[in-house]
């Protein structure tokens, strides 16, 4: 009964009996574009947001207009997710407080100063900083869930090539953190072969940063400022971890 609320809410179906209000408002009474400027947004299941842009434009969308704008009392996303975060949720049955989180969590990731954000799984790994990420795109048309693979490179990561000492080894440390696992991609940009250059999180953990600390891989300052990457191989360096043992 879940969908068939949410749609008679968004007045894509007509009640058979009873009203819908909201804020002492009718609105089984209102066509959809008026629902709207109450600050009620629908967002239909299977349905992919618009790709270019940030999780908060996509999230800001629904209430373009000026009274839909007045409805959310001036909360910011970023207010809005620090509310989700601290509630109590407990009272909550489980898949609905998981789906709750991981709102706020994708949220938080993918920030404006992000080109784009996605989760999917990673079903390869190339070599200790590269890997292939599956999103799924479901198609009601054809009644299957399609598959779109991305080579993301990691951001920041320089790992030893695979015919270069300590190659394989990088990769197999990758492989035993990410392989198979639903990862968030957060990224900026493409770089060379199209690869895209993205930022790789696992469970609230830097993907990145990780590899780099355990040391397998290093900061790549040639292409990164990252303070908390080039302080992480400093760590490794001094703690000869990984590939820096054998210094």
């Amino acid at each position: 009964g879940k969908s068939t609320t949410i749609r008679a809410i968004s007045s894509m179906l007509t009640p058979r009996k009873g009203t819908i209000e909201f804020d002492g408002i009718r609105l089984d009474e209102l066509p959809a574009h008026k629902i709207i400027e109450q600050g009620i947004v629908h967002v239909p299941e299977a349905r992919r947001l618009f790709v270019e842009m940030s999780t908060e434009e996509n999230l800001i969308m629904g209430s373009l207009y000026g009274e839909a704008k007045a409805k959310r009392l001036g909360i910011s996303i970023s207010e809005l997710i620090g509310r989700i975060l601290r509630a109590d949720l407990s009272r909550l049955p489980p898949p609905t407080k998981y789906l709750i989180c991981m709102f706020a969590l994708l949220a938080a990731f993918c920030s404006t100063s992000f080109a784009g954000c996605f989760t999917g799984r990673v079903a390869r790994v190339i070599d200790g900083d590269t890997v292939v990420v599956l999103t799924h795109d479901r198609s009601k048309s054809f009644k299957v869930e399609r598959s779109k693979p991305f080579r993301v490179r990691l951001a920041g990561v320089d790992a030893p090539e695979l015919k270069e000492s300590w190659g394989q080894e990088s990769k197999t440390v990758l492989s035993s953190l990410v392989l198979n696992e639903i990862v968030v991609v957060q990224w900026s940009r493409r770089g060379r072969y199209r690869r895209i250059i993205g930022h790789i999180y696992l469970a609230g953990r830097y993907v990145n940063q990780q590899l780099i600390a355990l040391g397998w891989a290093r900061h790549f300052r040639r292409y990164s400022k990252d303070k908390k990457l080039e302080a992480a191989e400093e760590r490794a360096r001094q703690a000869a971890r990984g590939m820096w043992g054998d210094k």
